[in-house]
């Protein structure tokens, strides 16, 4: 038994239970941001989410994992109304049900042979550390985006198209890295978007090779004010190869020096792409694309509700579906030209 069957068993059992199950789930605490081992994710209702975090451990004897997992448990409980620590199945001792009542954590054992968790210790008390502010800021929002977009594509998050948990971000994606995406993005405390990523350079320069200019300006033109592109790349190093290798792993892409979009950002406003003349579609997309690494990515992009909005479940899907049927056009041109 490890660790990583912990995590496998688990996440299939809350995955046969309806839940949206992601792994490593960032929070960012008062040491940096933390990585929570399992989270579970579903609508409790019309308008609140429900999320679960399970810190998994798995030492020499169930105790031991137990008192491992104690103290990131406890620093969860401040950003979610429900904790639970995971270890292997083994003896339960009186005292760790004291603690476990009197902290307000649940305990889940896991059984290797019969690959199943037992609910140890399933009625949890009031979590005196929750922070309503800290869920709302760090959690609801991303939570609510994970679970509309796999709505929106239900493919998604099974295959893993995810990231950003290293900086308390969720990337999600219809498909992976080398396809022009559908992609949607949130952060802590940040509006979330919807929009087409390629983020790829080669990608980026066969579809530049096959599109029509014209045609990319025609549905560029009917897109609404508010639905914007950047073009940018992630700094980088070359290695002894001379390869590009990223310089830091945790920063995100920046706008091209020089460019037009560079007084702007990917998480928050872009240049207008019905605003794009034919010229700057050639100067500013076409050719800065030919000099680019690989470390690139375009994105169309448009705001879908903002950090604060409490919106239901359904008027959440309304939102994302229209952003997503106005871009349909222009997804399936770069998609045709990328082939």
């Amino acid at each position: 038994m490890d660790e990583k069957t912990l995590v496998k068993v688990l996440a299939g059992s809350l995955e046969m239970a309806g839940w949206l199950v992601l792994p490593e789930f960032g929070v960012g605490s008062y040491e940096g941001f933390k990585k929570v081992d399992v989270t579970a994710f579903k609508w409790k209702n019309d308008v609140e989410v429900e999320v679960v975090p399970f810190e998994c451990k798995c030492q020499k004897t169930a105790r031991e994992s137990f008192l491992a997992a104690l103290g990131q448990a406890v620093e969860y409980q401040r950003f979610f109304p429900e904790v639970f620590i995971v270890t292997q199945n083994g003896e339960f001792f009186p005292d760790q049900k004291s603690i476990l009542e009197k902290l307000g954590l649940g305990l889940m054992m896991i059984n290797e042979q019969e690959e199943r968790e037992l609910v140890v210790a399933p009625s949890i008390k009031e979590n005196s550390l929750f922070d309503e502010s800290l869920f709302s800021d760090q959690v609801r929002n991303r939570a609510v985006l994970l679970l509309v977009f796999n709505e929106l594509f239900p493919e998604a998050q099974k295959k893993g198209y995810f990231g950003g948990q290293n900086r308390g971000e969720l990337w999600i994606y219809n498909k992976p890295i080398g396809d022009v995406q559908f992609r949607a993005w949130t952060g802590i405390g940040s509006d979330s978007y919807l929009g087409i990523n390629i983020e790829a350079v080669e990608l980026i320069r066969n579809i530049t090779r096959n599109m029509d200019v014209d045609q990319l300006l025609e549905v560029f033109g009917k897109l609404p004010p508010e639905y914007t592109v950047d073009l940018g790349e992630r700094a980088t190093i070359k290695d002894k190869s001379g390869h590009p290798i990223l310089l830091d792993r945790q920063k995100g892409s920046v706008p091209i020096e020089g460019s037009i979009f560079e007084s702007h950002t990917f998480s928050e406003s872009g240049f207008p792409a019905c605003n794009l003349t034919k010229e700057q579609i050639q100067k500013e997309i076409i050719e800065r694309s030919k000099t680019l690494n690989y470390f690139t990515h375009l994105l169309i992009d448009k705001k879908v509700w903002e950090a604060k909005s409490k919106l239901t479940q359904d008027q959440y899907f309304k939102e994302i579906l229209k952003a997503k049927e106005t871009l349909d056009e222009v997804y399936n041109r770069l998609t045709h030209w990328s082939e």
